[in-house]
């Protein structure tokens, strides 16, 4: 039995419009936990983005996934891939995104998972910083963290889980939100270990 909350989101006040999104993001992870056909090997940055613009427009809003644009700090280095904008009502964003797998000594305490996500928000933020700020548009960063229990570690995925969970709260991100699988730890990655969860934690960029 797992015991670390379901599901969470958190945010700072600098992110409450992005509160709704967030929330779509949790039901459409659920419904994909749900479905028995489901690929298992989905956890690359491309299908998470995708997976967050699916969120969007399910809200009636709009998004559009790794455009081509200049990139802001080195005009002269010629153009480079934006991974995600989109709109939420009046509201545009810009995002640039990383993954971060969480497993093994990861989740060895919430430092540790901390660590590791804090080491990808400023991978995140460097890209970002490298993009435009499209007219109008708040820039983010943002971290997919997927979590990986492997099968000897079934019995304490409890604690471990409880770690993933501090260890995102403990980042100070502006936004955050968590999910893990209804069912609990039946996602079988071929055999190598549970899927367990999934995290998407961010920060609000200044502007240029």
């Amino acid at each position: 039995m797992i015991d670390a909350d379901r599901e969470g989101i958190l945010h700072r006040d600098c992110a409450r419009a992005l509160h709704p999104l967030l929330q779509q993001w949790i039901d459409l992870t659920k419904r994909y936990f749900a479905d028995k056909s489901r690929p298992q090997r989905w956890n690359n940055e491309k299908t998470f983005v995708g997976h967050l613009a699916a969120a969007a427009w399910s809200l009636g809003d709009h998004a559009l996934e790794e455009y081509t644009a200049p990139k802001s700090r080195h005009p002269d280095s010629g153009k480079g891939r934006v991974d995600l904008w989109f709109r939420l009502g009046d509201l545009c964003y810009v995002a640039e995104a990383k993954k971060c797998w969480l497993w093994g000594n990861w989740l060895r305490s919430s430092d540790e998972t901390r660590r590791a996500i804090d080491a990808s928000l400023g991978a995140a933020e460097d890209a970002a910083g490298d993009s435009p700020a499209e007219r109008g548009s708040i820039k983010l960063a943002l971290v997919f963290a997927p979590v990986w229990i492997r099968p000897e570690e079934k019995e304490d995925a409890t604690r471990l889980l409880d770690n993933f969970v501090k260890g995102i709260q403990n980042c100070q991100p502006d936004f955050a939100a968590w999910v893990f699988p209804p069912e609990g730890l039946t996602f079988d990655m071929d055999g190598q270990g549970f899927h367990a969860g999934t995290a998407i934690v961010g920060r609000v960029l200044p502007e240029n």
